[in-house]
């Protein structure tokens, strides 16, 4: 009967234990899971404590007790919403601090929320983040919420019966500029729904006349880079890290590798101010593309491609002294460099396969089918079907990442709703 309470990170501790965690130093008055300190104003988990008392209940029941209103049979109506409200967090995969810019693509009614805690079935929800809106992440944790649910048993006397759903789920809390909260990035496993996507490091292109170069992160900060302390249209950067700067006009901000910051996007005005050179499938246009075994295009070739052939980029870097972005050939592709586009003439020897919407094209009206992972297998925790629901030819679909895959020779892409489906 003790009460449930939880951290502001929302990982939970019985009321016994934080008892004992409070008459502590405060140096030792702190989570154990997370390790952030309790504050003098306790928070109640109110999900835990009813998820801990239908399981009481049901364990009297399986002992002979008398039959309890919830979770093993028929619950009256009056308990439906706190049944269904009720829901346990099991994490999967540890927290990671992290400092990431996510942009939200998700674009559901009231857009993505924002949570106090992990769970999303009963948290209190502090907001929202619309669609297109962009938002920094300082942690990341994937988890599994068991949600108790309440079904309709086809009666007319307003009975029902509970079930349990569990939904793997990658959440995120947000910078503590933001204030405390997590949302939902995605569902976990390959072939799960996407929330928000991460604005990932890269090399870049200014696109604009010039952007200037500060010292620090923000906009006041000194000038670097030059005389005038800019980067003119058509000049590659390799950016390392990205901030989100919500009180300075909307930006986000990238950190060069060469030392100083300047702006990638002014999301205020809807500008691109440098555009980037994306991971994610290639295909050569050139005679003859060379691959060599370092960033550096003056080592000797490991081999030659012909036009036409597909290779997964991982990352990509800024060559400066050739002038040149050169992109990293997965080692499933044949590992080495190979050069996306040459400043010195403006040529682009590999074509980058664009995301955003298809229309599927089918012969004779079939569906296309969606498969869980992007070998065409099941890669959802703890299995599942390996084919989702196809789409109808003619529709249209959002691709949000693609992938080679060698041994099919296969272009995938994966959809923004969940799954992957073939490309090329």
């Amino acid at each position: 009967d003790t009460p449930s309470y939880q951290c502001r990170n929302g990982h939970i501790v019985c009321g016994g234990c934080l008892d004992r965690l409070t008459v502590q130093p405060e140096r030792f008055r702190i989570c154990p899971t997370c390790r952030i300190t309790y504050g003098n104003d306790r928070i109640r988990c109110l999900v835990a404590e009813a998820f801990i008392e239908s399981r009481r209940l049901e364990s009297d029941h399986e002992d002979g007790a008398a039959a309890p209103a919830v979770v093993s049979g028929a619950i009256s109506s009056q308990q439906q919403a706190s049944q269904a409200a009720a829901a346990a967090v099991r994490v999967l995969r540890r927290a990671e601090r992290v400092s990431r810019v996510y942009q939200i693509v998700a674009d559901v009614i009231g857009g993505v929320h924002i949570h106090d805690g992990l769970a999303t079935t009963s948290e209190k929800r502090k907001g929202r983040l619309p669609y297109g809106s962009y938002v920094q992440i300082a942690e990341v944790i994937t988890i599994e919420v068991t949600a108790l649910s309440a079904e309709t048993t086809g009666n007319n006397n307003g009975n029902a019966r509970s079930t349990r759903r569990r939904r793997g789920l990658v959440r995120g809390r947000l910078d503590a500029a933001l204030g405390e909260g997590w949302i939902s990035i995605r569902e976990a496993g390959t072939g799960g729904k996407t929330f928000a996507l991460q604005i990932e490091p890269a090399s870049f292109m200014i696109a604009a006349p010039s952007v200037s170069v500060t010292s620090g992160l923000t906009l006041d900060s000194a000038r670097l880079q030059g005389v005038d302390g800019s980067i003119r249209a058509g000049e590659c950067v390799d950016i390392v890290t990205l901030h989100h700067m919500p009180k300075q006009g909307d930006r986000v901000r990238g950190k060069l590798a060469t030392g100083g910051w300047i702006t990638l996007l002014d999301a205020k005005n809807g500008r691109e101010l440098a555009s980037p050179f994306r991971r994610g499938v290639y295909c050569t246009i050139a005679k003859s593309t060379e691959v060599t075994s370092s960033v550096r295009r003056e080592v000797v070739g490991m081999r030659r491609l012909e036009p036409g052939q597909c290779l997964n980029i991982t990352n990509t870097v800024y060559d400066a002294e050739d002038g040149c972005v050169r992109g990293h050939i997965k080692a499933s592709s044949g590992g080495g460099y190979v050069s996306l586009m040459d400043k010195t003439d403006w040529r682009v020897h590999v074509q980058y396969l664009p995301l955003g919407a298809y229309q599927v094209q089918k012969a004779h009206g079939e569906a296309l089918p969606v498969h869980n992972g992007a070998d065409g297998a099941s890669s959802v925790p703890g299995g599942g079907s390996t084919k989702l629901k196809p789409v109808p030819a003619g529709s249209y679909v959002e691709v949000i990442q693609t992938i080679y895959v060698d041994k099919e020779s296969i272009v995938r892409g994966r959809l923004l709703s969940g799954g992957w489906v073939n490309l090329l």
